[in-house]
């Protein structure tokens, strides 16, 4: 009867762990205030930026994005897979220039337990930069990801 009740105790921490531990939207602001992931320069403006974004989101499989197009940032979700509960990237627009833009990225687990992030930056910033060359080539983004 002990062991019952030990094991009902154990699974019920065990599922509470992702609950406690889950790294929300707060994460990423608080990341970028402390200066942290990675920021590229491109040249295109922030609105072809803000396309791209979108467009590498997609392509890398997001589930929704939140767009605070008045505060220059977008936060993408992506879903459970193998080795993670999810994760999130926060991205990050700033004009630099008339024709050039800062992007920054930060990706963060959905859950601190999670062994990888779905999406990385440098995974972001690859596809981002074949974005910028598909725009300056005055072709339209694809809606699927590029081979």
């Amino acid at each position: 009867m002990a062991q019952g009740w030990f094991f009902k105790v154990l699974g019920t921490a065990f599922l509470m762990i992702p609950l406690v531990a889950c790294q929300g939207i707060a994460a990423l602001t608080k990341a970028r205030e402390k200066g942290e992931g990675e920021n590229r320069s491109y040249p295109v403006t922030q609105d072809q930026a803000w396309d791209i974004s979108r467009h590498v989101l997609l392509w890398e499989g997001s589930s929704s994005i939140e767009e605070h197009r008045e505060n220059d940032y977008m936060i993408a979700s992506f879903g459970i897979n193998l080795v993670s509960w999810g994760s999130r990237a926060g991205i990050w627009i700033e004009k630099c220039g008339e024709d050039a833009s800062i992007v920054t990225v930060i990706c963060k687990r959905k859950v601190a337990t999670s062994l990888a992030t779905i999406m990385t930056e440098e995974t972001f910033h690859r596809w981002f930069a074949l974005g910028v060359e598909i725009v300056n080539s005055g072709k339209v983004l694809p809606e699927t990801r590029p081979e």
